[in-house]
């Protein structure tokens, strides 16, 4: 099985290096919907409880929890961090706006990963580095 590294990478290959993704909103930017769907699918496969999307100075770091224990998977650049937070907040009709961003939220939205229907529950909160 390939790692969600591996997997990214070629995410990345196949959207090649002249990605004008300045000019599309993140909710409708084609490589940012691709990752989500490969963060969520991946985690579903290997039975993660959790995803964690965690803002670095660096960027952000990708952990899943299997068996009560995190695992760190990916680290992202922070323009792809950015747009991944802003995407996944959409989809779970959660604030994006400045005004939304001094405070915790939660959410949720299904999701289909293997041929079934998941639900998923989202938090995020401020920290110095964005939204988690």
């Amino acid at each position: 099985m390939a790692t969600l590294k591996d997997l990214y990478n070629d995410l990345q290959v196949a959207q090649g290096p002249a990605r004008a993704r300045a000019a599309v909103s993140a909710q409708d930017d084609p490589f940012i919907l691709k990752l989500i769907q490969l963060v969520l699918s991946y985690g579903a496969e290997i039975k993660a409880s959790d995803v964690h999307i965690e803002p670095t100075a660096a960027g952000a770091r990708l952990r899943y929890r299997i068996d009560g224990i995190l695992h760190e998977v990916l680290q992202v650049p922070p323009e792809t961090r950015d747009s991944l937070i802003r995407a996944i907040k959409v989809k779970a009709n959660m604030v994006n706006e400045a005004v939304g961003r001094s405070k915790p939220q939660d959410g949720r939205f299904a999701f289909e990963a293997n041929g079934r229907k998941i639900d998923l529950r989202l938090s995020s909160f401020p920290t110095i580095f964005g939204d988690v």
